[in-house]
């Protein structure tokens, strides 16, 4: 059977056990060019196998680039401790209050040190800032971040504005009688020319 390299000659594959294909690299002495067999054999063998190799790396389709962790959120929707810039953003939160039957608890954490904290029945308002680590939460309901700042947010006094003069000389005649609710200062007497 004729070779169409005398030096070099691949085989059919033979069948293992398991199904696996095997091929032999059948080397036959000869001279080429002042080569030996030998080294022209091998020579063949590593430049057909560097073209097979360079030929499934070319072809292997890129490595997708790894998913960047999801941006921090602007809820807060559950009792727990949240850091800041990596569950959630700082920024300014306000809950609409308590869940029933129980008082809002938050904390703002530096580190170990506690920056602000609150114990309320109210719809809490808290700015959290860039430089706080942890923000807990316990029995409030969810938390929105808002685009105003706490004066802007502050539900309802209970009072509207201006009450609380009235409402202080009705009780100040109550407590002290004769007494009046503050006015503006007399005006003062003009001086004696002199």
């Amino acid at each position: 059977m004729p070779h169409p390299d005398p030096a070099a000659v691949a085989r059919p594959p033979d069948e293992q056990a398991h199904g696996e294909r095997r091929f032999a690299l059948v080397v036959r002495p000869a001279k080429l060019g002042g080569m030996s067999s030998m080294k022209a054999a091998v020579a063949g063998a590593l430049a057909v196998a560097g073209l097979w190799a360079g030929a499934a790396v070319a072809n292997a389709e890129p490595t997708p680039a790894p998913t960047p962790p999801p941006a921090p959120k602007t809820t807060i929707d559950g009792d727990g401790t949240y850091t800041v810039g990596v569950d959630i953003a700082p920024g300014v939160y306000k809950s609409a209050g308590p869940l029933d039957g129980s008082a809002c608890y938050w904390k703002r954490l530096n580190g170990d040190t506690m920056v602000d904290n609150g114990l309320t029945k109210k719809s809490p308002v808290v700015t959290i800032d860039p430089t706080d680590t942890t923000f807990r939460t316990s029995d409030c309901q969810s938390w929105e971040m808002t685009d105003c700042s706490q004066v802007d947010c502050k539900g309802p006094s209970g009072l509207p504005p201006g009450a609380l003069g009235p409402l202080l000389s009705i009780l100040g005649g109550q407590i002290n009688p004769g007494a009046t609710a503050p006015g503006p200062p007399p005006s003062a007497a003009p001086a004696p020319a002199g």
